[in-house]
């Protein structure tokens, strides 16, 4: 198994207070690593710890199998691009011309590195427009041709789609899935939960500075579980006929719908059965999948932005 990034009981201390508590990241070579948190969860302290922005309190980063030191870190720098926080441009220059500065900044000899990273975020078109005349959405692309110039094998991003309407947050989305089908690693810190899970492979929950679960998108899914939500005429009603029948207590009542979370035992045809010989109206019943938001609110007592 080869690991991108690796860190070991990775702490980080402000005035006596852990913002990020003995952490242990595993990230996988391909992996789309989702890196899940409330705001203040300690996202940001972490990626700052991961590229040597900011020191560690306690434990070690391991970054392409080695241990991060002062003089190995510019050697491992290159193989990476990053997007921390909102990227900035002159607004008087061109995309293009933006992106070359940059190359030439980094000592990128080959041009056409520009065209290729354009391409790669679907702003070819756009190459020749001044990027005060970007939408934001365009401007979040540019960003990330600019991480993407010298052809890292990682890419660390701090929260992508902060700001982005809707549509721009499907266009991120939809892009990162092609730079992944490119060979890259992604590590992508969000809150933003809808999103993130429907192109991760791999999850980390961090909750007050620690990393609570970290596992694979597939397994994740499973804890997450399934339901099923009966649509009826007398919710309270069948809600006891229910607890009755099946002594399950993870049963909640939300206007006319009755929740019932799935165990092992399918008791959908005798609840069904029940519920109209109780002369109780079922209008609609359905499985329903649960989300990873759902596992994050059980996991952590608390909601998360969506």
């Amino acid at each position: 198994m080869s690991y991108v990034i690796q860190t070991k009981g990775l702490g980080k201390l402000f005035k006596k207070s852990a913002a990020v508590d003995r952490v242990d990241l595993n990230v996988e070579k391909g992996d789309i690593y989702g890196f899940i948190g409330q705001n203040g969860a300690g996202k940001t302290t972490t990626i700052r710890m991961l590229l040597n922005l900011t020191r560690p309190s306690c434990g070690t980063v391991e970054l392409f199998g080695e241990k991060v030191t002062d003089s190995s870190i510019y050697r491992h720098l290159k193989k990476i691009g990053t997007i921390i926080e909102t990227p900035g441009f002159y607004l008087n220059l061109t995309g293009e011309e933006n992106l070359d500065i940059h190359r030439i900044m980094m000592d990128i000899p080959d041009k056409s590195s520009v065209d290729r990273a354009m391409n790669l975020v679907g702003l070819s078109e756009q190459k020749g427009k001044k990027t005060r005349q970007y939408s934001l959405g365009m401007k979040q692309r540019l960003g990330f041709a600019r991480a993407l110039l010298h052809d890292p094998e990682l890419l660390i991003l701090d929260e992508p789609t902060n700001g982005l309407d809707p549509q721009g947050i499907v266009e991120i989305r939809d892009m990162l899935i092609n730079i992944s089908k490119q060979g890259k690693t992604i590590l992508i810190s969000s809150h933003i939960l809808a999103e993130v899970e429907k192109i991760i492979s791999r999850v980390g929950i961090l909750h007050n500075g620690k990393l609570l679960e970290e596992s694979s998108r597939e397994v994740f899914l499973k804890k997450c579980g399934h339901s099923i939500q009966y649509r009826v005429s007398d919710p309270v009603k069948a809600a006891g006929l229910i607890k009755g029948l099946v002594n399950q207590p993870d049963i909640t009542v939300d206007g006319d719908l009755v929740i019932l979370k799935i165990t092992e035992n399918d008791n959908s045809g005798k609840i069904t059965k029940l519920l109209v010989e109780n002369d109780i109206d079922v209008k609609e019943s359905k499985l329903v999948q649960a989300s990873l938001e759902d596992y994050f609110i059980k996991l952590t007592g608390g909601g998360i932005h969506v």
